[in-house]
């Protein structure tokens, strides 16, 4: 869907805690918590925390991930550990930083 409930535009800054169920793309600069059950974007910069469904990066992170899908886009830098199911680094994205992957227990 196009349609996205939160968006922190390009000259935006934002400091605190968010708990959202919508997606969320951040253009600007982020020093926060982050907890959404949706997909977040990062476009901007971001330092902090973040728990989610899907994290898409396009831009810069310092912090802790934990999510179910994780995707590190070109360009992207992560500095910073991450816990998820799968993740995606794409060539010339940057990580620095541990990765635990969990394993689905449910059997098909």
């Amino acid at each position: 869907s196009k349609d996205f409930s939160t968006i922190l535009g390009k000259n935006s800054s934002f400091t605190g805690t968010i708990t959202t169920s919508d997606q969320i793309i951040i253009d600007g600069s982020i020093n926060a918590k982050i907890n959404c059950s949706n997909i977040l974007t990062i476009n901007g910069s971001f330092t902090g925390s973040i728990n989610t469904n899907t994290l898409i990066s396009n831009g810069n992170i310092s912090g802790n991930i934990t999510s179910n899908h994780t995707t590190l886009n070109p360009s992207s830098t992560l500095n910073g550990n991450i816990s998820t199911n799968t993740l995606t680094i794409n060539k010339s994205a940057t990580f620095i930083g541990d990765c635990k992957t969990n394993q689905s227990k449910e059997t098909k």
